[in-house]
């Protein structure tokens, strides 16, 4: 008997970034605008997808480093071959951050709450990774 393979959507950047990325772009821009953020700022960007949000950053906030972090090994190789420096990007799990404490100034999030376990819990994550004064968003 043959095995069926299964497909898995969520891990593929390009398909999700052609289905997704018309409205999102749009969105991440206004966002971008929204924030007025200060250049030079440290980063983090909890459930980046593709990386349509941290590009965003990485090109109208000017930060030092904006990380991405995704639990999706699909949507991290895509945003590592879109994104350019200064983001960066981790495979993890938003409930569990692989960044110390006080390690970005401004975090944010697009779309990840919809898709946790728990979104009111990983909803302060990112605050235990900012500094005092972090901005978040």
């Amino acid at each position: 008997m043959r095995e069926q393979q299964r497909y898995d959507g969520w891990s593929a950047g390009a398909a999700y970034e052609r289905y997704m990325g018309r409205w999102s772009h749009p969105v991440a821009e206004r966002f971008g605008a929204w924030l007025d953020a200060a250049d030079g700022l440290r980063w983090l960007d909890v459930g980046c997808g593709a990386g349509g949000l941290t590009a965003t950053v990485a090109a109208r906030c000017r930060p030092r480093t904006v990380v991405g972090v995704d639990r999706s090994e699909g949507f991290g190789a895509h945003a590592r071959a879109s994104v350019s420096s200064p983001a960066h990007f981790v495979v993890a799990d938003a409930m569990a951050l692989p960044v110390r404490d006080e390690a970005c100034d401004a975090a944010v999030n697009g779309l990840v709450l919809n898709f946790l376990p728990s979104p009111a819990a990983a909803s302060h994550m990112p605050c235990r990774q900012g500094r005092p004064r972090t901005a978040r968003a």
